[in-house]
């Protein structure tokens, strides 16, 4: 897994650490970590299940938080794909989508979109 330019399309992103596994195997585990409003949030991914290039499943693990991640790449013409990602909360996630719903799809879109941007630049 290339992690070097994580940092250019991934806002906040701070730090990316392989823990155990080999690559995106399925039970690797990675350690993530954020600087956001001037809080740090470190993650634990945990990778469950990998058919890349369509799906790629993701288990994350943070203080309070836990979220489950599928990631579908979906070829919608020649050189062009789609990325479809299910996020299933649970934890204090569960509360901020209740107390702000649409934050996380939008956090998400401008995240894709920053990664769409970084993509089309380098080609």
């Amino acid at each position: 897994m290339d992690t070097d330019n994580i940092q250019l399309w991934f806002e906040d992103f701070k730090s990316f650490e392989h823990i155990s596994g080999n690559g995106c195997s399925v039970d690797s585990q990675y350690r993530l970590k954020w600087q956001m409003r001037g809080m740090t949030i470190n993650v634990l991914e945990t990778v469950t299940k990998n058919n890349l290039p369509d799906e790629l499943c993701l288990f994350e693990d943070a203080d309070k938080v836990k979220n489950e991640l599928q990631i579908l790449f979906v070829e919608v013409g020649e050189g062009e794909t789609q990325i479809k990602i299910t996020c299933k909360y649970s934890g204090a996630w569960k509360f901020v989508e209740m107390m702000a719903p649409g934050a996380f799809k939008k956090k998400s879109n401008s995240t894709l979109e920053s990664f769409k941007y970084f993509v089309e630049k380098a080609s």
